[in-house]
């Protein structure tokens, strides 16, 4: 039997790893592929990210000839996975994680980010990695209008994926958290497995574990 993990990232170079990779290693008897943003460079210590859901999601593909498909996604890797799903809905998918969805800004978010893109200025999405490694992470002001518009309308997905995981963290200050309940419910997700941790948008490791145990609850014998 032949399996499959995709993983979605957020907004990362090639080379970076993180939760996901750390998830899926877990199943090395699943074939594992990741999908790679175009355009992200690192040019001194700034990680310069030119934001498009549209140009991101055409580098998905889900190759044939698996029996079985799993997804992983984090952050922005959720929409643009989502944009991909819209558009190739006949996609053989069995199982589906998301974490932190950023389907849409957090509205208390959006004047600041407004600001940055009226004023010439760069948006800083820098996480903690990024600042104990001293180096930034920002979308350019000509992308920031592409994170603005940033809304999914879940209504039009045709079909169901059969088991959803969601995980959100409940201090989460940057995503829409109405809109990312809307993502795990219109994907066929079930209430049980809408999971809220005690975290801000990078979750802790509860969730991981959480996820890893999600999957060996649906591949046991």
């Amino acid at each position: 039997m032949k399996k499959l993990i995709i993983s979605f990232p957020g907004l990362s170079l090639k080379e970076e790893g993180g939760r996901l990779e750390e998830i899926a290693s877990h199943f090395p008897d699943f074939d594992f592929k990741k999908i790679n943003y175009p355009g992200i460079e690192k040019i001194g210590d700034v990680i310069y990210i030119p934001f498009s859901i549209e140009k991101f999601s055409k580098e998905a593909e889900i190759p044939k000839g698996y029996d079985q498909v799993g997804i992983l996604a984090s952050s922005t890797g959720v929409p643009i996975f989502a944009h991909y799903l819209k558009k190739n809905p006949l996609e053989q998918i069995d199982w589906h994680i998301a974490i932190s969805p950023f389907c849409k800004v957090n509205p208390q978010a959006i004047p600041k980010i407004q600001y940055l893109k009226e004023n010439q200025k760069d948006l800083d999405i820098s996480n903690e990695y990024d600042q104990k490694n001293g180096r930034k992470r920002v979308i350019p002001n000509s992308y920031i209008q592409n994170i603005l518009n940033l809304d999914t309308n879940f209504q039009e997905f045709s079909r169901k994926i059969p088991h959803v995981l969601t995980m959100l963290g409940s201090q989460d200050s940057i995503i829409d958290f109405q809109k990312a309940r809307e993502y795990h419910f219109n994907l066929g997700g079930k209430q049980k497995n809408l999971r809220i941790f005690n975290a801000g948008h990078p979750l802790n490791e509860e969730s991981t574990t959480e996820a890893i145990n999600f999957i060996k609850e649906l591949i046991k014998p």
